[in-house]
């Protein structure tokens, strides 16, 4: 079978996912106290609660890469390229809202600009399909 662009574009993103989503999502579990500070939140226990549960959606994240790095079915890499559009297109939002806003320090701006690239990254993977 011969893979479309796409689907090689995609085996290497989601491996690139795998590894940034995999620190992130382990980072925001082992030292989310350290992450509030860096942010510039409320370092509490629901703070914590809060980033280690981000962190558990982030890990799931990882996994969803991990398990369809290799997939020959152009419907699943397309499905896991539109949900990160819409994951990191909406955290791209709130980063730049609550960076705004004060919720967080001059830090959130690296969220926000993170974020925003894998949209970018995403978007240019779907259009691809088209190509291939």
């Amino acid at each position: 079978m011969t893979v479309t662009p796409f689907l090689a574009f995609y085996r290497k993103l989601a491996v690139v996912q795998t590894i940034l989503t995999g620190i992130l999502g382990t980072g925001c579990v082992l030292i989310a106290g350290l992450l509030l500070d860096f942010f510039g939140m409320t370092n509490d226990a629901s703070g914590v609660l809060l980033m280690r549960a981000f962190g558990a959606g982030v890990l799931w994240v990882a996994m969803i890469h991990w398990f369809t790095r290799g997939t020959n079915e152009v419907a699943v890499a397309r499905g896991v390229c539109l949900g990160n559009v819409l994951e990191d297109g909406l955290l791209c939002v709130l980063s730049t809202l609550a960076t705004l806003n004060g919720t967080l320090h001059w830090t959130g701006w690296l969220l926000a600009a993170t974020f925003g690239g894998e949209v970018l990254v995403n978007l240019y993977a779907l259009s691809l399909i088209k190509r291939g």
